[in-house]
C-alpha cells in the first residue's frame, strides 16, 4: 500500500533540508507518492541551483524531473516582505518552473493536500 506525504521544507540548513530531498525521493523509489513545498527561508534555496553540482541542486533537480516538486511558497519567495531584495527568488522560481503557490492568502496552502490524503511532514 502507498502512502502519500508532504514534505514542507522551511529549513535552509544544508543537512535537514537535502534529507527532506532524499526522504522524498527513496519513499518514490519504493512505490509512495511524496510531494515538496518549499516555504520560508528553505525557498531561498533555490540560489544554489546555479551551480547544479551542488548536493543541493542534484536532489533538487531529481526531485523536480520526477514531478515530486510542489512549488513554493509565493510570500515565502518574495522575501516575506522583507526590505532585503536579496531574499527575493521569484525570477529564479519562474525561470525553473517551479510553481509558485499563493492559495492561502498570499502563502501555499496545505488544504489540498490534507483533502487528497497527504499526511504533512515539516522540517
Amino acid at each position: 500500500m502507498s502512502s502519500k506525504i508532504l514534505f514542507v521544507v522551511f529549513s535552509e540548513e544544508p543537512c535537514r533540508r537535502n534529507h527532506a530531498f532524499r526522504y522524498a525521493l527513496d519513499l518514490h523509489r519504493k512505490g509512495h507518492v511524496p510531494r515538496i513545498i518549499l516555504e520560508g527561508a528553505a525557498t531561498g534555496s533555490l540560489r544554489e541551483l546555479i551551480d547544479p553540482s551542488s548536493d543541493f541542486a542534484t536532489l533538487f533537480l531529481e526531485a523536480q524531473r520526477l514531478g515530486l516538486i510542489a512549488g513554493a511558497c509565493r510570500a515565502a519567495s518574495q522575501g516575506c516582505r522583507s526590505e532585503d531584495e536579496s531574499r527575493n527568488v521569484v525570477r529564479i522560481a519562474e525561470s525553473r518552473g517551479i510553481a509558485l503557490l499563493d492559495e492561502a492568502d498570499g502563502h501555499a496552502s496545505l488544504e489540498p493536500f490534507v483533502r487528497e490524503g497527504y499526511q504533512v511532514v515539516v522540517f
